[in-house]
């Protein structure tokens, strides 16, 4: 496919696209261009190194010189069970199973409504219909090798069409890695939610052993459109997860973002938002709760491309011991966007003295008649405040617990879905001494 001289840490994907290219020979002709084009992007670029600056604070080099092999579809007995730890969501029409990157519907439960279209990516792969409208149009490739790379591997996913017009319901996609020698997964969600639709879709990713997710998720809200969209990010020890979400809004669309990191050895997350239509409105919240070493790096762009345009972005991170954090988040005016309101905020409490934050807010803008703002925080728990509940009778370790909690719960309490909040409290209970009468409650 290529006579380039490559670097060391891509021959070994060279291979893999090769591999993945005699696998589909079904695939439409659209899609094997598409793949051919990402892959030599991705085997000319490289892996980004910390002398980019979009990743001058993380280094992939653990993914890059990694000896992955791609995920074959064998699934053990034991994975049932770890499926159903994963069930996270009350309020739900659907749960869609994936496992080592492929859809497993003997552990799906397909029932949507009428008005919602699901389809497994590698059928859309061989005969696409809406889904060569935008498949790699709206991910980003500027600066995007990991985009590219999942275009190249990809083989499976999820196709969700929304009708116009349709109302009230939550898909939840269960994505589950699980290995005792490194695989690499590539999983590729595409959702169009229809004019004025309301749609709301839940991504768990969870894994053990050492495993390397590379999860590429591309939006399109036509006019009118809310998308309430979550990713929760529940890697083990050894598990590296590197994805990005993209969205493109029409008129009169809203999207509501919650990102979630609760682990992973290396996790990076790009979300990339354009307000393409007057009236367009998007709010991004995230919480990430870092222990052991840790790493979390979660890169936001919200581009306001047309007037009257909003967006609010709340961001929050609590790490303890050796763990780091990294925020980075930009604010595009263009230069006929008038009458902007937007706001972006950062928060970092750190619990240890060993722990890193790192945060640069930022904006860009090219138009005059705006009212934007941005800032962030890092700093460790107020001593005047523990002074004061311990002087009420509250032990330290329970008055750092108290205080931790409530740090979060400006966060938790913007998550829409019920069953969500109550299980991430559960899991800052789990880690956080609080005082009984609390716990109880």
């Amino acid at each position: 496919m290529t006579t380039m001289t490559l670097q060391p840490e891509v021959e070994l994907w060279s291979a893999h696209f090769g591999a993945v290219r005699e696998g589909s020979t079904g695939e439409s002709p659209a899609v094997t261009a598409l793949r051919d084009e990402a892959a030599t992007r991705f085997l000319a670029a490289g892996f980004p190194t910390t002398a980019d600056e979009e990743w001058k604070l993380t280094s992939v080099a653990p993914i890059a010189r990694g000896a992955w092999r791609l995920a074959d579809s064998g699934i053990s007995s034991a994975m049932g069970a770890e499926v159903e730890k994963q069930r996270l969501v009350d309020e739900v029409a659907s749960e869609l199973v994936f496992i080592n990157g492929a859809f497993v519907p003997s552990l799906s439960s397909i029932d949507l409504p009428a008005g919602v279209r699901f389809r497994p990516l590698r059928e859309a792969l061989v005969s696409p219909e809406w889904e060569m409208e935008f498949l790699g149009k709206i991910a980003r490739t500027t600066d995007r090798p990991f985009s590219d790379l999942n275009t190249a591997t990809m083989r499976d996913g999820a196709s969700v069409d929304v009708a116009p017009g349709f109302r009230g319901s939550a898909i939840h996609l269960i994505f589950l890695t699980s290995a005792e020698d490194g695989i690499a997964v590539a999983p590729r969600v595409l959702l169009r939610a229809g004019r004025g639709s309301e749609i709301t879709l839940i991504e768990s990713h969870a894994g053990s052993g050492p495993c390397f997710t590379n999860a590429v998720t591309e939006i399109l809200a036509d006019d009118g459109a809310v998308v309430d969209h979550y990713r929760i990010i529940r890697e083990g020890s050894e598990g590296h997860h590197v994805g990005s979400i993209d969205v493109l809004q029409n008129r009169d669309s809203w999207f509501r973002s919650r990102l979630i990191g609760l682990g992973g050895k290396l996790v990076r997350t790009d979300i990339d938002a354009t307000l393409d239509g007057p009236g367009a409105g998007c709010s991004l919240d995230g919480l990430y709760l870092l222990r052991g070493r840790d790493h979390f790096d979660a890169h936001t762009r919200i581009v306001h491309a047309k007037p009257h345009t909003q967006s609010l972005e709340l961001y929050k991170g609590i790490l303890n011991d050796a763990s780091r954090g990294v925020f980075n988040g930009i604010i595009v005016v263009r230069p006929d966007a008038q009458k902007i309101t937007s706001g972006q905020v950062n928060k970092n409490l750190l619990l240890s003295n060993e722990a890193i934050a790192d945060s640069n807010p930022q904006l860009e803008i090219h138009a005059d008649d705006v009212k934007c703002s941005h800032g962030s925080t890092i700093g460790q728990l107020d001593e005047t405040a523990l002074f004061y509940l311990q002087s009420r009778g509250i032990g330290l370790e329970q008055a750092r617990g108290l205080l931790t909690y409530a740090f979060a719960s400006e966060v938790l309490e913007r998550m829409g879905i019920e069953s969500i909040r109550r299980r991430l409290t559960g899991t800052l209970l789990e880690i956080l001494p609080l005082p009984a009468s609390m716990e109880e409650s």
